[in-house]
C-alpha cells in the first residue's frame, strides 16, 4: 500500500465546494476511481485550522500511483 498526502488551505468561501469535491466519493476520487491501483481517498480538516485539510490517496503501490500522474 502507498498513501499520497495533500495539505490545503481553503479559502472560506470555498470550504462547502471543496468538501464536495474532495469528499471520498466527491469528483476528485471519481477521477482517480478510473485509474488501476487505487484504493480509497481520504478528508481530513484541521480542528484547530478549520481552513486547512488533508488528503490521504491510498494505492495499492507507488508504481500505480506514478502511471496515474
Amino acid at each position: 500500500m502507498f498513501a499520497y498526502i495533500w495539505e490545503y488551505t481553503v479559502n472560506e468561501d470555498c470550504i462547502d465546494e471543496f468538501c464536495r469535491i474532495y469528499s471520498p466519493d466527491g469528483d476528485w476520487v471519481q477521477l482517480f476511481r478510473k485509474s488501476e491501483g487505487f484504493v480509497r481517498t481520504e478528508l481530513f480538516r484541521d480542528v484547530n485550522t478549520p481552513i486547512r485539510f488533508v488528503t490521504t490517496d491510498y494505492w495499492e503501490s507507488k508504481e500505480y500511483r506514478d502511471r496515474f500522474r
